[in-house]
């Protein structure tokens, strides 16, 4: 009997990490907007004016991230017009209803410093690297994230 009781345990156990395995790290809903746990921690901010600018005050969950290594999925905005670039934007939206164009918030991207060159892509790209939260440098977004590299 405890050796069916073990075995049930183990093929359940077994059984999650293959469905954990197939869970994508990203969804992209009808509107092209790209959702993860970590651009739900980016809304984790508020602003408030001070001397002609808004700057950010962050909560304590994306607090928790800083300096750390996460993963994050979006559309890439080019800083240049070259096929690979090693700084550029990310988004979770589609260039069509970008930050930029008045869409969504500072906290639907963040300016991406890669280890290597990425190659330009229309489709979302995921990357890992360490956030870095800006709430003082006025020339940068308010998240970065560092190291970059692309998982496939």
């Amino acid at each position: 009997m405890w050796k069916l009781v073990t075995t049930g345990l183990l093929l359940v156990c077994l059984a999650q990490n293959v469905v954990q395995a197939q869970t994508p790290a990203y969804q992209v809903n009808k509107a092209g907007r790209v959702s993860s746990e970590s651009w739900k921690a980016f809304a984790d901010v508020k602003f408030k004016l001070r001397d002609d600018f808004y700057f950010p005050q962050f909560g304590e969950k994306i607090k928790a991230l800083n300096g750390k290594s996460i993963e994050v999925a979006g559309y890439m905005y080019p800083f240049e017009q070259t096929r690979w670039s090693k700084h550029f934007a990310l988004s979770s939206l589609p260039l069509n209803a970008c930050f930029f164009c008045g869409v969504g918030g500072p906290e639907t991207v963040v300016e991406v410093e890669a280890r290597v060159p990425v190659k330009q892509s229309e489709k979302p790209v995921r990357l890992r690297g360490t956030l870095v939260l800006n709430a003082t440098d006025t020339e940068k977004m308010i998240y970065v994230l560092t190291n970059a590299e692309v998982i496939e």
